[in-house]
């Protein structure tokens, strides 16, 4: 996807954009009666600036030099220039770029201690300025830019009411920083026909500085790297000495190159997003955002499916409560109706519990031959057999009960047997009782056997 690149330079005078055409940077314009403006004067972003468009290759498709950037938003999306990133270069005058030493431990703190570490070499409290960490690559030692609070403010309100959304704001410096080189790097970054303006980047081994050309005869006399223009290397001859460093020259404009810098800089790192300026407070979305706007209705219809989703759930969880509260209410009715005598349910199970266990001495044998009486006597004789078994399953109808009995071993089940006619018949000494073995059958886990007694008399 393509990519808006856009230089800024600090606006020098209270500029009336509205008389000035897109592309006239010289046209004459009225100061009067603009007062209201002169605030934002100082450290503001001109509305002149310089802008490319380049591919996905870092190839530059499109670029303008001096253009006015209050229609250059909507010039762009007249002529169905589409782009997926906007990155800003603001006035590299305003930043403070510095290269830090770090102790053992500071570096995965460093945007916390970065403020600290710079404070003696501020002019400003640091509670006024926006700190940002550019590349901490080695181990010792980070590069910080400094910018003040008050003009990121300024700028992220500048950019916004030119409808330029999300930007990703990059020091110029960051492009020519990728560089390797051993030696200081002097680079070109304006033409001289640009008055009252740095033209030269200055990439000492510990700070960035911005430099205009009169001052490059005071640079200290090493071995440096140049970067500029074949017609500015002739032409620095002289105010080097004649000493002609290492250089590498392009022909097109430093204005052009600059661009074309940042562009190849950003292609060629994967973490030039890391040293956006906007971040912290200045955070903003980007406008990758936007091209989620035609996925808003499948986004919508996720969210319904979502909470139709657990309302039915809910729904489901309300039935089966309802469910459970019939069976209780059912099962407390049965019981009652069986024994009455207890008057009310109030723990059915420990009731249950109770009956089963409750000892049948002292009482007539018209009292105790209970259906509870049988059922404590099955667990007595169910106690009694050792060995790995249980009851699965019982019915009780017309004097018979039917038990469905698993085991381990085949011999257990005629254990059970045993004590079960043994358990009954002395319960049940005046009845006629039979206990029968039905049926046995073999499973993986052991054998399955089903019981028939049946009380008579």
């Amino acid at each position: 996807m393509n990519r808006l690149i856009i230089r800024f330079y600090e606006l020098l005078e209270v500029d009336d954009v509205s008389s000035v055409s897109p592309v006239d940077r010289n046209a004459e314009i009225d100061l009067t009666g603009k007062q209201e403006n002169e605030e934002i004067s100082f450290g503001a972003l001109s509305p002149l600036c310089d802008w490319a468009i380049v591919d996905e290759k870092g190839a530059l498709l499109a670029f303008h030099q001096n253009y006015n950037v209050d229609v250059l938003i909507d010039s762009l999306s007249t002529d169905g220039i589409k782009y997926s990133d906007v990155i800003v270069c603001p006035p590299m005058e305003k930043l403070h770029i510095r290269r830090l030493t770090l102790a053992a431990g500071q570096r995965k703190h460093l945007e916390k201690v970065a403020p600290f570490l710079m404070e003696e070499g501020l002019s400003q409290a640091t509670d006024e300025l926006h700190f940002t960490v550019l590349s901490k690559e080695q181990k010792d030692s980070a590069w910080v830019a400094v910018v003040e609070t008050r003009l990121m403010s300024l700028w992220t309100q500048q950019l916004a009411g030119w409808n330029i959304k999300a930007p990703i704001i990059l020091p110029l410096s960051s492009a020519f920083m990728a560089l390797k080189s051993e030696n200081p790097l002097l680079a070109s970054i304006n033409t001289s026909d640009r008055e009252e303006s740095a033209s030269w980047l200055w990439i000492a081994e510990d700070a960035v500085h911005c430099l205009p050309e009169s001052m490059l005869a005071y640079l200290p006399k090493q071995e440096i790297s140049l970067y500029a223009s074949e017609s500015q290397v002739t032409a620095l001859a002289s105010s080097l000495d004649g000493v002609m460093p290492p250089q590498k020259t392009y022909s097109a404009t430093a204005e052009i190159h600059a661009l074309e810098r940042m562009s190849d800089f950003i292609l060629q790192n994967k973490t030039w997003r890391e040293k956006n300026l906007c971040h912290s407070d200045f955070r903003q979305g980007g406008i990758w955002l936007e091209k989620l706007t035609p996925w808003r209705w499948v986004a919508a219809c996720a969210v319904i499916a979502f909470f139709l989703e657990l309302f039915l759930m809910q729904a489901s969880t309300k039935a089966l409560e309802m469910q459970e509260q019939d069976v209780r209410e059912k099962s407390n009715a049965l019981f009652l109706q069986l024994v009455p005598s207890e008057g009310r349910v109030v723990n059915l199970s420990r009731q249950l519990r109770g009956l089963l266990q409750q000892s049948p001495s002292g009482k007539s044998t018209q009292q105790t031959d209970t259906v509870y009486d049988v059922l404590a006597k099955i667990d007595q004789a169910r106690e009694q057999v050792k060995g790995s078994h249980r009851l699965t399953k019982l019915d009780y109808f017309d004097q018979t009960y039917r038990l469905d009995w698993v085991s381990e071993q085949r011999e257990t089940l005629d254990e059970i047997r045993e004590a079960l006619s043994n358990k009954l018949s002395d319960k049940l000494s005046e009845k006629s009782l039979t206990v029968l073995l039905e049926q046995v059958v073999r499973q993986e886990s052991g054998y399955r056997a089903s019981f028939k007694i049946q009380i008579e008399g």
